[in-house]
């Protein structure tokens, strides 16, 4: 039986515990972002990681939560300006690394719309133009995205990230 609550119940820091397969659920049944309404920077968190969802979930959630302190983890959120963005790393603003164009689509996952962050992008290297990350709307101010990996044979899930509006 699936894990997955309501999603208006949920709070950034409960989907820590949520596994890839429950997440995917819950992403189905959120509203979609604007791509207008995303401007700034936004701080994130990593979570269930490709691979990871073999171990127990305390274990998992433990590790993730370790994840969150800057010592452990150098990325330190999004940021969005006037339809593209940028991964921000080490805590250092204007350090950026891993650019992006930012709109509205439908998500080649679910067939849903979904903000799209699409890495094809000339100031990418190779390697960072097969990501295409989505994100939608888990409550007031906080963002539930995952980034897939394209391949030729489909996207591959690798993780889940929330963002939270910041100053």
């Amino acid at each position: 039986m699936s894990a997955v609550i309501h999603p208006r119940t949920y709070t950034a820091s409960e989907v820590l515990n949520q596994r890839q397969s429950e997440l995917d659920e819950l992403f189905t049944v959120l509203p979609t972002v604007s791509a207008k309404s995303v401007q700034g920077h936004y701080p994130g968190r990593l979570f269930a990681i490709l691979g990871l969802g073999m171990l127990p979930r305390f274990v998992a959630s433990g590790f993730y939560r370790l994840m969150g302190a800057p010592i452990l983890n150098p990325w330190r959120g999004k940021s969005f300006s006037n339809g593209a963005g940028a991964n921000n790393w080490f805590g250092v603003k204007g350090l950026a690394f891993g650019r992006y164009t930012v709109s509205n689509g439908v998500s080649e996952v679910d067939g849903l719309p979904a903000l799209m962050l699409n890495y094809d992008v000339p100031e990418n290297l190779a390697l960072l133009r097969r990501i295409r990350g989505e994100a939608r709307q888990l409550s007031d101010g906080v963002v539930l995205g995952r980034m897939n990996w394209k391949t030729r044979a489909g996207l591959y899930r690798v993780l889940y990230f929330t963002l939270r509006k910041g100053d």
